[in-house]
């Protein structure tokens, strides 16, 4: 983790003006939890499955040979679909990601805007302002 920080902080300052510091933090959170849960969590199944599968097979070919050879075909269809709705997983993920990231920008710039507002005390002008001065609307 600390290299992937350290790779974030080498990177020029324009890559922050043009993604936003809320998606950089948004991110790395998500990516954070995404490396836990798979350490924590899918490892633990996908050995136990791998397991349960070896020891599957062995029992197969120990009491029917013949048998076992047919049912082959179930463990490539198997692969089959579980490589074919990974990268599937992966793309509707990667854009979910994004529009997180984007939603944390979002979120980040309204803060950082009520908080300048709160510091410089001009919020009863900003309120008693009339809603055809703002650009899209109050609600738009």
């Amino acid at each position: 983790m600390p290299r992937y920080f350290g790779a974030i902080l080498r990177q020029n300052i324009a890559v922050f003006d043009e993604i936003g510091t809320g998606s950089i933090v948004t991110q790395l959170t998500a990516d954070a939890n995404a490396i836990q849960e798979g350490l924590s969590h899918k490892l633990s199944l996908s050995i136990s499955a791998i397991g349960t599968l070896i020891a599957t097979f062995a029992l197969t070919f120990s009491l029917n040979w013949i048998i076992a050879f047919m049912l082959i075909w179930s463990l490539v269809l198997g692969v089959g679909s579980l490589t074919g709705s990974e990268k599937i997983t992966v793309r509707y993920g990667n854009q979910a990601m994004e529009s997180y990231s984007e939603g944390g920008a979002i979120v980040e710039e309204a803060f950082g805007s009520i908080k300048s507002t709160m510091a410089l005390g001009i919020q009863s002008s900003i309120c008693t302002q009339p809603a055809s001065d703002m650009p899209h609307g109050p609600f738009n």
